[in-house]
């Protein structure tokens, strides 16, 4: 405020706050403007209770424990005329088996595309029930992707491709038309830590663990 008050003359205000259940993270919100349906995806660890099994061989207790992984994908209705609380009326709710990591909706083919652990992708077509015309979310494709967990997905809607980045180097394309992997393409030497791409300038930008951008 004091070495540059030029930058600061228009502050950022928090317009709406979203209080869940304790414990649940974040991977992913999608807001686009003018949509009916806005998204959001979390995930919570579960502790699984510890009980004392006996072995055969021997009388010492194994503890049985460990975390499972619940996903929670919750799409809230927009409404235009209070445009502060993005988050309202829930008309999609589905819950997963995984862990989430990510979450990207396509506009343009009203596409939402959720990625988990162990490489496996979720991808949900926005459509609309025939009597109540209330808002749906039916499942186009499921497939893996990668060997390890997905923490980045974008469309590259130019040429039908979605690209899925793991936790390595490795980009994987998708082709959207079949949703099998096309191929395999090398980034740098370290692990990919950011990507974009512009469809229409066929161009992409991505930065990895190495220094490179």
């Amino acid at each position: 405020e004091q070495n540059f008050p030029e930058f600061v003359r228009v502050r950022p205000l928090i317009l709406c706050n979203y209080e869940t259940i304790p414990g649940l993270v974040f991977n992913g919100v999608c807001y686009h403007h003018g949509g009916e349906v806005n998204y959001v995806l979390q995930t919570k660890g579960i502790e699984k209770p510890t009980a004392a099994v006996t072995a055969k061989e021997s009388d010492h207790s194994i503890p049985s424990g460990g975390t499972v992984y619940k996903s929670v994908l919750v799409g809230f209705k927009f409404d235009p005329a209070d445009p502060v609380s993005l988050f309202q009326e829930k008309a999609v709710n589905k819950t997963f088996d995984l862990k989430a990591r990510s979450l990207e909706y396509f506009p343009l083919a009203a596409i939402l595309i959720v990625g988990f652990s162990h490489g496996i992708i979720s991808v949900y077509k926005e459509e609309r029930a025939n009597k109540t015309n209330e808002p749906l979310l039916l499942n186009v494709a499921k497939f893996k992707a990668t060997s390890d967990r997905v923490t980045k997905t974008l469309v590259n809607s130019a040429r039908s491709e979605l690209y899925v980045v793991g936790r390595s180097n490795k980009l994987k394309v998708v082709d959207m038309t079949t949703w099998t992997v096309r191929e395999v393409v090398k980034i740098g030497t370290g692990p990919i830590l950011g990507i974009a791409i512009e469809p229409s300038l066929d161009l992409g930008v991505s930065c990895t663990e190495d220094g490179k951008l």
